[in-house]
């Protein structure tokens, strides 16, 4: 009868440290710890193979959108900035232009997740974009003085990113 009881007591350990191996979490979970907490978080969703939910999915991109705008008869600068696309870009800074007394106002650069920049001599006006602020500044005075102008210098420059959605 002891040896009965000794065997019963032994088999209880044993299932009582399995389920304790496991961590104590159901079917389909596995433990999961860190510093200060332990929690039991889903296999593979509840399923063998991987799924959506297994598959990480980044942020959303939103492209974003700058444009300058010039008045042929006036120094007037429009700009617009952050607009959705280039159509609401371009007309955005070209109301910009007229708000301000233009009255011949066209757009002279428009740029996607980038930047803009324009430089203005004493009779030429020089415009670029690129990815890096410093690059469209650097473009614009060099195809300012590429026109032959003289003191072509960095008038204006922007840029706008793209946003998360």
């Amino acid at each position: 009868m002891r040896m009965q009881r000794f065997l019963f007591a032994m088999c209880l350990l044993v299932i009582a440290s399995a389920a304790r191996a496991e961590g104590g979490c159901p079917p389909g979970q596995v433990p999961q710890q860190g510093n200060g907490w332990r929690s039991c978080v889903p296999l593979n969703n509840g399923t063998t193979t991987p799924g959506p939910a297994d598959t990480f999915v980044g942020p959303s991109w939103s492209a974003r959108w700058i444009s300058l705008a010039i008045d042929d008869a006036k120094p007037i600068l429009g700009k617009s900035a952050e607009s959705r696309t280039q159509d609401q870009a371009e007309r955005s800074a070209v109301n910009d232009c007229i708000s301000q007394g233009g009255t011949t106002c066209h757009t002279i650069v428009s740029a996607k997740n980038g930047c803009v920049a324009m430089a203005a001599g004493m009779t030429r006006v020089a415009t670029n974009g690129s990815p890096i602020q410093r690059l469209a500044e650097e473009k614009a005075v060099e195809d300012c003085k590429k026109a032959g102008d003289t003191g072509c210098r960095v008038y204006y420059s922007a840029c706008v990113k793209p946003v998360a959605e």
